[in-house]
């Protein structure tokens, strides 16, 4: 394991590591930068996690101006892998080939070697990384989808052999002999030639493709395009400043054009449909009957588990391409394959494709039916599948929250035994979340403070864990609670660390509607105060004329 936590390295010779005695090495200074370069890495701040990185290899650095201690290629690749997410090939190469100078199988060095390279447009030379890596270690997927990526984008730039069809015809003297300067003629009847021929004709990328590149920049894209082709907003006062704001749009629309194929390069869409469906094809043909209707083979025999795998990881690219149906689509297709065959553990496979099948339903909002295929799961996993037990179970709580059935979500993630601080986190989160409608629902204290000590569960697990957007929602969690009780100067302040929480992570949404609760918090908080004031006022001037016509008794 390296110091990220990542599995990337069997084993390293002893011999590279050369921190005894060396005076220029700063072990403890170097840990902590790096380690504090990895928590701003993971929270998206590669600008200042990359000046952190600095900072740790400047303090193994010696005279000479090389790494003292074998340790630092770890952090070369971890300051590459931020250059990369600034689309900063150059840099990254460089990281690259410098944490490889020792170690020239270094793994992690080879695939952020690749991806720089990818990311330069030198696809073959990516190819080519990503193979070598995949060849030393091919349980990774980053070294596979590598290689899928890299195909494609070769092919998305010249072609695929099959539709590439090269002919020996017409003079062939020039690879015989010599190439002479070409005449003008001959200059002149090429432009004639390239008139005549047909222009490679450029195929607009489908609507779903560009909506799963762009996300959430795909509904400016509309936006964009709708102003544009507005009459009203085309043809009224065509004035300068009309033309300014046509221009700024036309500029953005542009840009995000070059986002996209940006995108397309870094996750393309290798799993088009028509592709799927052809590798399910030749995945499953060797359980279909031949054309003249004999049995090809014998059905028992034919699927193997590699097939399994390959049509689940197809899957997989379904779900991270957005293609949502067609995953659904696929995984009840090899579901039901999997129903009819003898394969071993086929009780354990058809769990995992239930799961699959409810993951995509749930993804849908369909939660009913979600809910049940969730259920299978628990029928197919045999004993001594702890991971598929604990995930159906944790999936069948997330459905049962969407329904509104918040007293089961609870009851059934109380459940789980659960050890990842990451995991748990979420868990006190989303249980926190079902305590407070519950409370909605019922007015009831007790749950209540169920939902603020699930929120400081929550915190706690996120500090644990170094994940500051779990510190942030336990936040807003406890803040939601507070409003709830009727504290709302609490509610106030809480909401106001969650949104510079919501700061320092970069989600900019949380960050305004924190600002905005915070702000209506604080109004309620002044409406109280003054309503209380008011009232120990009358309180007052009550008790004091009783006390005036005690007197006059008297």
């Amino acid at each position: 394991l390296n110091p990220s936590g990542e599995c990337w390295q069997v084993g390293r010779s002893s011999s590279h590591v050369k921190m005894s005695g060396d005076p220029d090495t700063d072990v403890v200074k170097y840990s902590n930068c790096f380690h504090d370069g990895e928590k701003l890495a993971q929270h998206g701040i590669f600008p200042k996690a990359i000046q952190r990185y600095t900072q740790a290899l400047d303090a193994v650095t010696n005279a000479n101006g090389l790494l003292a201690i074998d340790e630092a290629k770890h952090c070369l690749t971890s300051r590459a892998k931020c250059y990369l997410a600034m689309s900063d090939h150059k840099n990254a190469y460089l990281d690259a080939e410098k944490s490889l100078e020792d170690d020239p199988d270094f793994v992690k060095g080879i695939h952020m070697k690749a991806e720089a390279l990818y990311m330069k447009g030198e696809f073959e030379y990516a190819l080519m990384y990503f193979h070598r890596g995949h060849k030393m270690r091919p349980e990774l997927s980053e070294f596979s989808r590598g290689i899928s990526k890299s195909t494609e984008a070769i092919e998305n730039s010249v072609g695929s052999p099959e539709d590439i069809a090269l002919e020996k015809k017409g003079d062939l003297t020039l690879f015989h002999t010599f190439p002479t300067l070409p005449s003008e003629t001959s200059k002149q009847q090429k432009k004639k030639n390239d008139a005549r021929k047909p222009q490679p004709t450029t195929t607009k990328a489908s609507e779903k493709s560009v909506k799963a590149l762009l996300g959430e920049l795909y509904a400016d894209r509309q936006y964009i395009e709708e102003l544009l082709e507005d009459p009203s907003f085309v043809t009224v006062n065509a004035a300068e400043e009309n033309d300014s704001l046509r221009d700024l749009l036309s500029t953005e629309k542009s840009y995000l054009e070059k986002r996209t194929e940006f995108w397309r390069q870094q996750k393309p869409i290798y799993a088009i449909k028509n592709e799927r469906l052809r590798n399910l094809g030749l995945m499953t043909s060797t359980l279909t009957t031949t054309r003249s209707g004999t049995a090809a083979v014998d059905t028992s025999g034919e699927l193997t588990r590699e097939d399994i795998w390959r049509g689940m990881e197809d899957i997989e690219h379904s779900f991270s391409d957005g293609y949502t149906e067609d995953a659904l689509d696929q995984a009840k297709d090899l579901r039901g394959r999997v129903e009819v065959s003898t394969i071993p553990s086929r009780l354990n496979y058809l769990a995992m494709l239930s799961s699959l099948v409810g993951t995509a339903l749930f993804d849908l909002q369909d939660y009913e039916t979600a809910l049940t295929e969730f259920k299978e799961v628990l029928e197919h996993a045999t004993v001594g599948q702890p991971d598929l037990t604990t995930l159906a179970n944790t999936n069948i709580g997330r459905c049962q929250a969407a329904l509104g059935e918040y007293a089961a979500a609870v009851q059934t993630w109380g459940q789980l035994t659960l050890t990842d601080p990451k995991i748990l986190a979420w868990l006190h989160h989303e249980m926190g979340r079902c305590y407070l409608e519950m409370f909605r629902e019922s007015k009831n204290a007790d749950f209540l403070t169920q939902a603020v000590s699930m929120a400081q569960a929550c915190h706690r697990q996120g500090s644990e864990c170094g994940e500051r957007k779990w510190e942030m929602a336990a936040k807003i969690l406890q803040a939601e609670a507070s409003k709830e009780k009727g504290d709302f100067a609490k509610a106030a302040e809480l909401f106001d660390t969650g949104s510079h929480d919501a700061g320092q992570v970069g989600d900019g949404t949380t960050q305004f509607n924190c600002a905005e609760a915070s702000k209506s918090c604080k109004e309620l908080a002044a409406d109280k105060a003054a309503a209380d004031a008011a009232g120990a006022a009358a309180d007052a001037s009550t008790n004091a004329g009783i006390s005036d016509g005690g007197d006059g008794g008297k």
